[in-house]
């Protein structure tokens, strides 16, 4: 049993290391940050819509930490 969770452990570690690297926090409210994730490579960032509902002047924070000046996608 303790080979499995050693495993499984290991597997989630691999898994969080992974992903992090997308993790980005998105800076849109005026107070409070929020996290997204980068969807694409060319630089589609996917937060929640709250976050950017009435906010022009967006921020994204990079997993580097470097702050980029963003774009809000209208949609249809």
């Amino acid at each position: 049993m303790a080979n499995v969770l050693s495993e499984l452990s290991e597997g989630l570690a691999e898994t969080v290391a992974a992903a992090g690297k997308s993790v980005v926090r998105v800076e849109g409210r005026g107070r409070l940050s929020a996290s997204g994730f980068a969807w694409e490579v060319e630089g589609v960032i996917v937060t929640a819509h709250h976050v950017l509902e009435r906010d022009d002047e967006i921020r994204v924070g990079l997993a580097d930490g470097q702050p980029v000046q963003a774009c809000r996608d209208r949609g249809p």
